[in-house]
């Protein structure tokens, strides 16, 4: 097994078997700085890919509400609807001096609440 020869060719053998460890190694490098840069841009891409998905999911919700599409009032009478297990919209109509009273009663007593804690020092 043992390779004999003139000490001519063995430093030879050797000197190739060190070339090709080098061209090895050098291309391993060539190889490992490549992967570093494809691990970088994935890192990055993924990065861009979930802002982007943010600002997708900003926009839709914003045309949502844009176009009427979206609106929490609903959502809640709902719940409120199920947990009273009523159903359907229950509206009723208030007269417009119904109205305007009510809000007249709204302010006086306003104002009667801040009058007292006024005069309360």
């Amino acid at each position: 097994m043992f390779h004999t020869g003139t000490d001519e060719e063995l430093q030879t053998r050797l000197t190739r078997f060190d070339d090709h460890i080098n061209t090895r190694k050098q291309k391993r490098r060539q190889e490992d700085t490549r992967k570093q840069d494809l691990e970088d841009d994935l890192a990055n891409a993924r990065k861009q890919h979930i802002e982007l998905v943010k600002q997708h999911g900003g926009l839709v919700a914003e045309a949502e509400v844009s176009l009427g599409k979206f609106s929490p009032l609903p959502v809640t009478d709902r719940i409120v609807s199920a947990r009273d297990k009523k159903q359907g919209w229950q509206t009723e109509s208030i007269s417009s001096a119904k109205s305007a009273k009510n809000m007249g009663l709204r302010a006086l007593e306003a104002n009667h609440s801040n009058a007292n804690k006024s005069s309360s020092f």
